[in-house]
């Protein structure tokens, strides 16, 4: 992975940015949750989701969440890659 950097040296930032959309979208597709809070930060990034009633674990979630988050990536290439 090379993180392109521009004059402001934004190439993390920017990657943190755009890896929080497809956890985001991850959570979304997988536990059903409603995104709440979720910035790119200095360090990474982080989503909060709402789940209503439902307690979920990272036992129950990691697994699925991470095999959803390779399909959303797989999608964002094939956009990226893809003939115009």
């Amino acid at each position: 992975l090379l993180l392109s950097q521009d004059e402001a040296g934004r190439g993390a930032a920017v990657f943190f940015h755009s890896s929080s959309h497809v956890l985001g979208q991850a959570l979304e597709r997988t536990l059903g949750g409603q995104l709440t809070v979720g910035p790119a930060l200095k360090e990474g990034f982080y989503y909060d989701c709402y789940m209503g009633a439902e307690t979920v674990t990272e036992d129950q979630t990691y697994g699925p969440v991470e095999k959803c988050i390779s399909q959303v990536v797989k999608e964002i290439v094939l956009v990226v890659d893809g003939d115009y």
